[in-house]
C-alpha cells in the first residue's frame, strides 16, 4: 500500500498516511486528527528539481564548474 500526503479541509492538518489506492480513490480515508473524510492531495515540489534555463552556460551560476559544456 502507498503513502499519501493528504491535507484535511475541515481542520487544515496534514498528514501522510499509508491507505490502499481503492480507498483513496473512493475518498473512505478518514483524517487522523478530526475524523473527516474530506481529504484532498498536498501536491509538493520534489526534492533536487533542476529548473533549466534556455540561456545556455552563460547563466549557469556554476559555470566556473561546469565549463562551456554546462547543461544546467
Amino acid at each position: 500500500m502507498p503513502f499519501y500526503d493528504l491535507i484535511c479541509k475541515d481542520c487544515d492538518k496534514e498528514s501522510n498516511i499509508r491507505a490502499s489506492v481503492a480507498a483513496k480513490t473512493e475518498g473512505k480515508i478518514p483524517c487522523p486528527s478530526c475524523g473527516s473524510f474530506a481529504l484532498v492531495s498536498a501536491y509538493k515540489r520534489a526534492p533536487g528539481a533542476v529548473i533549466k534555463s534556455s540561456g545556455g552556460a552563460a547563466d549557469c551560476p556554476n559555470r566556473h564548474l561546469c565549463g562551456e559544456g554546462c547543461r544546467h
